[in-house]
């Protein structure tokens, strides 16, 4: 899962940096990749909300709870979550 979400956040990131990128677009990859896992509970967050050619860098942070996505009996693992947050400066951006 640590694997997944790691990818997941450096997809988004990657596609929201990109000229023409969309907030939505990252989400959308972010949450492609956690699909490969079929992982629930998760939210993906991409700031700022809207990406412009003056965005000078956009930061993507997922969020996947473990109650959702493990076999691990909860005494483990309840109410614990992965979280990763990934920055990177944009593609072509006017600053």
């Amino acid at each position: 899962i640590r694997h997944t979400v790691d990818n997941a956040v450096y997809e988004g990131c990657r596609q929201a940096i990109i000229p023409g990128a969309t907030s939505g677009g990252a989400r959308a990859t972010a949450a492609n990749v956690l699909g490969t896992l079929g992982l629930n509970g998760s939210t993906v967050t991409v700031s700022p909300a809207t990406i412009d050619n003056r965005t000078p860098e956009v930061t993507v942070t997922v969020e996947v709870s473990l109650d959702d996505n493990t076999f691990v009996p909860p005494q483990f693992f309840g109410g614990k979550k992965i979280t990763r947050t990934l920055t990177m400066q944009r593609e072509g951006s006017n600053l």
